[in-house]
This record gives C-alpha cells, structure tokens and sequence, in this order.
C-alpha cells in the first residue's frame, strides 16, 4: 500500500515576546510543540515560507495553514498582509484553520471596532506626514504604506463577512485535547465537513469547543443520548407502520412482467433499532445519484450561462464561468472554448496596444527642483527618442515570454494588457530595456521631455495646469492604476507623464546633484543608495505630480504604483570644443533610430 504523502503546515502568527498577551505565545508554543510530536511538517517562519513557495500553490499542493488569531496579529502591517492574500482563496478553506485566541473574539463588534480604530488612526497619521513631508522623506513608500493601511480596514470588514468560510476554533480548556479539532481536520477525520460548519454541527461522544456568531456552544452528552433516543422511536414506528401496509405476495405477483423470472425474495434478518439506524446511515450515504444528478444540472446551467455571454461578446465573463465548469467536469467543449477566448482577447489586445516613441530635439533648460525651488540650473541635452507610453502590461509579457522570466504579481484589482507595467523594481526596468536595446532615461531627459522640449508652455504638470485633464492622481483615480494613454498628452505627444504610475529614471538619487552636476548630459551620481522616481502616481497628492517635484525607492523593492518608460540617444551627442564652445553634430540626419544604428553598424564595417 503506497504511504500517503506528507502534507506541510504553515503557521500564520505574529509572536509577542512580552506585554499582557504575551500568553498567546504560550499558545503558539504548544501547537508547534503538539504538531511536531505528532510528525507533522511545521512552517513558521514567513520570510523562509514565502522565499520557497506561494500561498496559493502550497494550498494546490493539499498543504494546511493555520491562522493563530490574536489583536497583535489584526494590528501587525506584515501579518494583515499576509492575511490579505490568504482571504483571496476561499476555495482551498477546508485548508484554512483560524485558531481563535482568547483576546480576539473576531465575532464581537467590540474588538472589531477597536481593531478598526487602531488602522483608521494610522492612517490619520500617514496622511499627516505626507502632508508635511520634506525634501528627504521618500513619499513613495509613505504612499505604499498608507494604502494598505486603508486596505487593511477594508480586510477586516471582509474578515468578518467571511465568519462562516473557513475552519473557525478555539483551543479546548482541557489541557490534553487543547489541539483536539485540529488534530481532527488535519487527520481527516472531519474532512468531509460542510465548509463552514462547527462541530457543534457534528454529532459525536465527545466535546469540543466552538466559535458560532459570537457564542461558546458545548454538545452534552446528556442531549445526544435523548436525541439518538428519539431517532430509534422514530425508526421502530416507521417500521411498525410498513409492516402492517406490506402487499401480498399474490398481489405483488400479478403486477410483473408475463416474461419476468420470479424469484423468491430472501428474507432480511431483523435487527435492533441501533444496528438498523447504522444500516440506514450507511445506504444513505451510499446513495449518490442525486448529488450526481445535481452535479449534471448544475454544470449545464453553467455553461449555458458561459454560451449565452460568449455570444453577446462578453468573452471575460464567459471565460470565467466556462472556468467554473471544468471544476465541476473535465469536459473537452469548455477547455475549447477557453482557447478560443484566449486567441480573441489576444487579438483584440494587440491591436488595442498603445505604442510610438517621439523625438526629443537637443535644447537647453531649467533644472526646477520643487524641492528647492531657489535653485534653478541650466542644463543642456543632446537630441533623443523617448517612449510616448508607459511600457505596457503587453510588452512585458511579451519579454518574459521571450526570455523565460516570470511576470510580477497584479495588483490587488487587477490589470490588463493596455495597463502600465508596475511591481517591478528598478533592476527589473534595466533588463527589460537592455533587451529592447534602449535604457532608462535619465532625471534631466525625463524632465526635459515631461516640460514639452523645446515646446514648452511651461505648464506645471505634464501637458496643461488642470490636473484632472492630463493625470491620474489621488482624487479621481479611485484607488487602482488606468489603462496607458487616457488623458492628455503634453506639448511632445507624450502621456502619462503625471500621474498613474511613479516612473524609474536612470539616475541615483542626490537631492543637491544638480547644483554641481555637469551642464551638457548630465548621467547622474555615480553611486548611490536610491534610484530617483519622478511623475507621480495615481496614489499621489497634486504636488507630487508636479514635473518638478522628485522622489526615490530602493531598487531592489517593487511597488504597485512604479512603472517606467524607454529612452535612447538619436545620434551622436553634443561634445565640448577645448576653448569650451559648443559644437553641434547634424543628429537631424537621421530621422528613425533604426536609421541610425544601421548607419553606425555600416560604418564599424568598413572601417
């Protein structure tokens, strides 16, 4: 007989090493303790967990996570977050088991409240410090920080909508059966329980305690004898009465078939009350005709439903539903169908795509630094092609696609092809734009692009000084990224430049650079800890969106609201003469960059 595979546990807990709660520890102690003992493949520490796996892909793999409940872990930033993602897979909750501790009675208002308070008051301060931020805060992460504190009121509501999902317990007060119910579920000896039920739901000898809308229920032993009682006086009258209304033979001999072979029914042995309500029990739970029957009818309406929005063009939709009765059967006709949306939404979002690049011309401006604005410095660019979008959500799938990588997680709402690329870190920006055969544009370049070139009406933001025309910002985005390309371009044809997504440029961050940088094409500092980030996001306040005003992020973090656009040079750039005068190159010459690659590989030919 083939061993059953060992499944792996992972422990979800924020642990407390002093204060008045420091008892659920305690708790946490002994359930790793008493799963360890008995064999089982414990995981508590969510830096290795997450380093090694996902929590929807150890779930696919019949692996458990336990979620140990206390306030600290409902007010922890690194515990709501992995919170969040379990709550998206409500499929897998005979998975999930939600241990309850004694200071977390998730079910009271009260402690909900108080819970809901604790992240309304944080984010209260977030905005506070945003608002008042200087020159040196990073506004991005404060950004970041503040939108999930505001989620995290949003997983708490959710929470509590979900009561009835997942397995919800509480250690038993007797010391030896503590981990008594869990031990059951992970087991499987309680696996075929509705999702949802408590096992004051579940008639058995024993007694455990359960959370149920707010109240601590126990099964006496007294109720279950009365109620098995009662259930063999049901059956005996049933019996009775069917005895006294059974046919005769003869009559039951008449109403065959001429042609049926009869055959003397053999008598059934009588059995007490208890042995018979066994038996019942066994042929009713033998009996699944009807739950096929229900299955059939079930997945037949779904793929009607699936059908009827394929034909009205609502391919999404029915790809969604055709999903959902493949897990009812493995069936050929909706797998096809799948495929057949898959090819037309492809078709539709190539064609859909946003793309073209523009030509920036050679010119000289004014470094405004919104950080300090008494500083104004002259800086003077060669001639270069900069992207009119944002890279897309399409391009990048196309390079993983092409280069075997892996794409970066969505964003909690979602994306689509058209949508600008984000989660993504700087270093990820510079290999895709090594493999497009560009780079990241410099901090000067992007400003000079974003202020229209040498076409400047020298607005404010991108494009005009009415931000809600050219920009997706904090008051009209409505929490959540847009497609490219939806509002106004500036005065170069360019989009998005404010707002939307923060944008990676080439540069390390130095707030004084500029007042000592070179004039002519400046790269940069040549190190640093920070990559500069300009243009603002949909999460940003106005000011942040302001052309002038810059920000920073580690290039190592990914942020839902940081993408980036592609930049090259358009020739040969402008060099110094030795007494100091500057000397143009005819860059005019070539009108595509195409144009001037090949008349560069042409020339390294001949020579």
């Amino acid at each position: 007989m083939d061993k059953k595979p060992q499944f792996h546990i992972f422990i979800s807990y924020y642990k407390e090493t002093q204060g008045a709660r420091s008892k659920n520890s305690l708790i946490f102690e002994q359930l790793e303790n008493h799963l360890t003992s008995k064999n089982k493949i414990v995981d508590t520490a969510s830096k290795k967990f997450y380093t090694n796996t996902t929590i929807e892909s150890f779930l696919k793999e019949g692996n458990f996570i336990i979620i140990l409940f206390s306030k600290s872990y409902l007010t922890n930033r690194k515990t709501m977050a992995e919170l969040e993602e379990i709550l998206k897979f409500s499929d897998y909750a005979k998975q999930i088991i939600v241990l309850v501790l004694d200071d977390a009675k998730i079910y009271s208002m009260n402690v909900l409240a108080e819970i809901i308070t604790f992240w309304k008051e944080k984010v209260g301060r977030l905005e506070q410090q945003i608002e008042k931020a200087g020159k040196h805060e990073n506004i991005a992460e404060l950004e970041k920080e503040l939108h999930q504190s505001r989620k995290n009121i949003e997983i708490i509501e959710e929470l509590n909508a979900k009561g009835d999902t997942f397995h919800y317990i509480k250690p038993a007060t007797n010391k030896e059966k503590k981990f008594a119910l869990v031990d059951k579920i992970l087991d499987g000896s309680i696996s075929e329980i509705r999702v949802g039920t408590t096992l004051n739901d579940i008639a058995r000898t024993d007694s455990f305690e359960t959370v149920a809308n707010g109240k601590t229920k126990r099964k006496s032993k007294t109720t279950l004898v009365l109620s098995l009682l009662f259930l063999f006086a049901v059956i005996g009258a049933l019996a009775y009465y069917f005895s006294l209304n059974k046919p005769e033979k003869e009559t039951v001999a008449e109403n065959l078939s001429p042609d049926t072979t009869q055959v003397e029914p053999k008598k059934e042995e009588e059995l007490p009350p208890s042995k018979e309500a066994e038996k019942i029990k066994e042929i009713l739970q033998k009996d699944t005709t009807g739950d096929f029957e229900n299955m059939v009818k079930k997945y037949n309406q779904i793929v009607q439903k699936a059908d009827k929005q394929f034909k009205n063009k609502k391919y999404k939709k029915a790809k969604f539903n055709y999903q959902k009765a493949l897990k009812i059967a493995k069936k050929d006709y909706p797998i096809a169908r799948i495929n057949a949306i898959d090819s037309l939404l492809a078709a539709f979002a190539k064609n859909k795509i946003k793309d073209g690049y523009v030509r920036v011309e050679s010119g000289t401006f004014f470094m405004k630094n919104k950080n300090n604005p008494n500083k104004e410095i002259e800086v003077t660019l060669s001639s270069f092609y900069i992207d009119k979008y944002e890279v897309s959500v399409y391009k990048y799938r196309k390079y993983c696609e092409a280069t075997g990588r892996k794409m970066p997680k969505p964003p909690e709402w979602g994306w689509s092809d058209e949508h600008p690329i984000v989660n993504i870190t700087w270093k990820d920006a510079q290999k895709y734009a090594k493999w497009a055969g560009k780079r990241l544009p410099t901090q000067a370049e992007w400003v000079f692009a974003a202020q229209g070139g040498n076409k400047s009406k020298g607005y404010k933001y991108a494009g005009g000084n009415q931000i809600e025309s050219i920009g997706w910002y904090l008051e009209n985005a409505k929490d959540k990224i847009h497609p490219i390309g939806e509002k106004q371009p500036n005065e170069l044809g360019i989009y998005d430049m404010s707002g939307n997504a923060w944008e990676w440029c080439s540069d390390w961050y130095d707030d004084a650079y500029f007042e000592k940088s070179p004039v002519l094409d400046p790269q940069g500092p040549e190190a640093g800890r920070k990559r500069v980030l300009k243009g603002g996001s949909w999460y940003s306040y106005p000011e942040y969106i302001d052309v002038s005003y810059i920000s920073k992020g580690s290039p190592n973090y990914k942020y839902t609201h940081i993408g980036f656009r592609l930049a090259w040079d358009a020739g040969p750039r402008i060099k110094k003469k030795k007494n100091d005068e500057d000397e143009f190159f005819d860059s005019e010459i070539f009108s595509t960059p195409e144009e001037y690659l090949a008349d560069t590989l042409s020339s390294s030919l001949n020579q």
